[in-house]
C-alpha cells in the first residue's frame, strides 16, 4: 500500500512499505508530514527537491524528520551554500544520473525538466514506479510571443516525455503540473505512457478537474488532492 498526501504546491509525502518520499516540499500547513513521520518512526525519509525556485525547495527540509534517517536528493542546480550541515547525505543529479540503492531500496532516474532542473523516476523494491514532473511542463507563458522559442520548448517536453516512456513504459503514479496552460501537457504525457495512478499538481483554486479533459486512458485512476493534508492509498 502507498499513501499520497498533498502538503501543497508542488509538494507530496509518499508513503511506501520501506521509505517516505518527499518530493518538492514548499510548505506544510496542516503538519502532515509530521504526522506521516510519527506514524512510520523506523522508515528512512528521502527528501527530493527538483530545482532551486522557493516553491519547489525549501532549505527547511535539512531540519525536518531528524529522528530519522536521512538523505537528499537535490537537483544540481540547488547550490551547497543551501547545505547547514556540509555533514548531511547529499546528493546532486543532472539530467541523465542515475542511483541506486538508496534507504529503502529505492533508486532514482532524473531527467530533464523543461522550465528548471530534473525531474524523477523512483523505483522501489517491488518495482513500482512513482514519477514526479517537477517544472517539466510546456506551459504557453514560457515560450511567450516568440514562435521559435514555443516550438524549442514543446520539442524539449516531447523529447523527455519519449526518453521517460522507453525506459519506464508504465508508472505507478505519475504527479505533473496541470494548469489552463498545461492541460494539454498531461494529455501528451498519458497518450505515451502508461499510468495507473495520475496525480495533477501545481494548480490553482479554479484548476477544472474534470479529468476527461486531459485523460485519454480510461484505466487510469485520477486522484485530486485539492487541499493540503489530503490523502489517497494507492494500492
Amino acid at each position: 500500500m502507498i499513501k499520497v498526501t498533498y502538503l501543497d504546491r508542488s509538494g507530496f509525502a509518499v508513503a511506501t512499505p520501506t521509505a517516505i518520499l518527499v518530493f518538492d516540499y514548499f510548505k506544510d500547513p496542516t503538519n502532515a508530514l509530521t504526522k506521516i513521520l510519527k506514524s512510520a518512526p523506523d522508515h528512512p525519509v528521502i527528501f527530493f527537491s527538483t530545482h532551486h525556485h522557493e516553491d519547489h525547495f525549501n532549505p527547511e527540509i535539512f531540519n525536518l524528520a531528524q529522528d530519522h534517517k536521512r538523505l537528499f536528493v537535490l537537483s544540481d542546480d540547488i547550490k551547497s551554500k543551501h547545505i547547514p550541515d556540509k555533514g548531511m547525505q547529499v546528493a546532486w543529479m543532472a539530467p541523465g544520473d542515475a542511483i541506486e540503492g538508496l534507504p529503502g531500496d529505492i533508486s532514482v532516474k532524473a531527467y530533464k525538466a523543461t522550465f528548471a532542473g530534473v525531474c524523477y523516476t523512483a523505483t522501489l523494491p517491488d518495482d513500482k514506479k512513482i514519477f514526479h514532473g517537477g517544472d517539466l511542463n510546456n506551459a504557453r507563458c514560457i515560450g511567450g510571443e516568440n514562435l521559435r522559442d514555443m516550438t524549442k520548448t514543446r520539442t524539449e517536453f516531447e523529447t523527455v516525455v519519449g526518453r521517460i516512456a522507453s525506459e519506464s513504459p508504465e508508472l505507478t503514479i505519475a504527479m505533473l503540473s496541470v494548469s489552463p496552460e498545461t492541460e494539454d501537457n498531461a494529455r501528451f504525457f498519458l497518450e505515451k505512457v502508461k499510468v495507473d495512478n495520475f496525480v495533477p499538481m501545481h494548480f490553482e483554486p479554479h484548476h477544472n478537474d474534470d479529468e476527461k479533459e486531459y485523460n485519454p486512458d480510461p484505466e487510469c485512476k485520477f486522484h485530486c488532492l485539492h487541499g493540503p493534508g489530503q490523502t489517497d492509498k494507492i494500492s
